[in-house]
């Protein structure tokens, strides 16, 4: 990678054969079309019970759930 500015990564260029940087990505580039998935993995974390607790600022009960999560899977 020839440089990246900004912050947050707003750009990603290489430096192409004639030494002059091109711009590969850009945070300017439209984007139509996001590629979400029709279906979502079970493992998905946006299905945890937790974190839309976390959504819904219930921090109580999503201690209580990924506590629950936790000692399910070292049961597993």
């Amino acid at each position: 990678m020839a440089e990246g500015f900004g912050s947050w990564l707003e750009s990603i260029s290489f430096l192409g054969d004639q030494g002059a940087r091109e711009v590969w990505w850009s945070v300017d580039d439209p984007r139509t079309e996001w590629g979400v998935p029709a279906t979502l993995l079970e493992s998905d974390s946006s299905l945890r019970k937790d974190r839309l607790l976390i959504q819904e600022k219930d921090y109580k009960q999503a201690e209580i759930e990924k506590t629950e999560l936790e000692a399910q899977q070292r049961k597993d």
